[in-house]
């Protein structure tokens, strides 16, 4: 159970900060009670009030930490510890800027625009293939990425200062495909890969 966050006192995203968010943060949200849930958001909602950026921070952290623990319920991959502070997620959706492609389980190009990418230990991200999209899931020490951190940072998003990376064909393994957006019309409509 998480607690109720009142005051934030953290000035920077880090593991030390997540220590220091763990007891108002760390929540399973698809295992959790809606009760939960809704303390989870308020607690989001208080730490936007101190600092927008850090609130981002936590918010793109936990996404790829809830798809993975949802995706792999049974067997967590073997790079991913479910320990809060042990490591950072980051997430982007597809940008028009983008060039990073998958063909045949192979990752090549540049993905714009993420949220913390320089302290993230992994990401998951949605890339084109073909005319659907994919969501992969990427072990930053395995891909080792090329990180550009050389963007323009938007005011009050200095800790959540956005980066891109890139790779130059990076075989995924066959479990980090997670699923895929496919198109009928203009809406998404979500499937979960055939792993």
């Amino acid at each position: 159970m998480i607690e109720p966050l009142i005051h934030a006192d953290v000035n920077d995203f880090n593991r030390d900060t997540l220590k220091k968010l763990k007891p108002y943060f760390d929540l399973n949200i698809a295992r959790s009670t809606s009760k939960e849930r809704e303390l989870w958001f308020h607690n989001l909602l208080t730490l936007a009030q101190y600092n927008l950026g850090i609130a981002h921070c936590v918010q793109h952290n936990h996404y790829p930490r809830l798809f993975i623990e949802v995706k792999f319920a049974n067997q967590l991959p073997e790079f991913y510890t479910p320990v809060y502070e042990n490591q950072i997620g980051c997430m982007s959706g597809w940008k028009s800027a983008d060039s990073m492609q998958l063909i045949d389980n192979v990752l090549s190009g540049t993905k714009q625009w993420i949220s913390l990418v320089d302290r993230a230990d992994f990401g998951i991200f949605r890339v084109p293939v073909d005319d659907t999209e994919a969501y992969v899931m990427i072990d930053f020490v395995a891909a080792k990425p090329i990180i550009d951190m050389s963007y323009t940072t938007p005011i009050g998003m200095q800790i959540a200062r956005p980066g891109s990376i890139t790779l130059d064909n990076y075989v995924l393994p066959n479990d980090s495909i997670l699923g895929y957006n496919k198109y009928v019309g203009n809406s998404p409509d979500f499937s979960i890969s055939p792993t």
